[in-house]
């Protein structure tokens, strides 16, 4: 086990809130059928900007990118209350030459998993996600589905 491994799961085992991880272990166990907490894992990894999931002898997996956008100040305050918001992208991957619905199946459970009202972290997600056109390179095919988010900070 890689040293890069370890390290990432101890910065997911001090970040991800409880609740947080709750809604991705339900949505792993769906779509995956992966070991528990890998997911996790692929988010924090995502966050620093390493992937963990992706090894070779995987069939499926999945790919997160994080994007948040302009925080609100709604306080007059210093510490008044800020609106965080953005988006993310957690794209259904796997290996050419497994057909078109594995990865349609997989985006439609995406979707499911984070429906509108769901809440992580303190965040909620504002609208139904939505898939993008799907994305193919040698090594993989990606069905990306984005997960517009916001919340209150206080």
């Amino acid at each position: 086990m890689s040293t890069l491994k370890i390290a990432v799961w101890t910065f997911t085992a001090a970040v991800v809130a409880p609740a947080t991880a709750d809604v991705l272990r339900q949505a792993e166990r769906i779509m995956l059928g992966v070991p528990q907490s890998a997911l996790l894992v692929a988010i924090a990894g995502a966050l620093i900007g390493v992937l963990l999931l992706r090894e070779k002898d995987t069939a499926r997996w999945l790919e997160l990118q994080w994007f948040p956008n302009r925080t609100e100040n709604y306080g007059i305050e210093d510490d008044g209350p800020s609106l965080m918001q953005g988006f993310g992208q957690l794209a259904a991957c796997y290996r050419p030459g497994q057909g078109i619905m594995v990865g349609t199946q997989m985006t439609d459970q995406i979707i499911a998993a984070f429906a509108k009202g769901t809440t992580f972290a303190g965040m909620r997600v504002e609208r139904k996600p939505w898939t993008s056109s799907i994305i193919q390179d040698p090594e993989r095919v990606m069905h990306p589905v984005t997960i517009p988010w916001r919340g209150f900070l206080s």
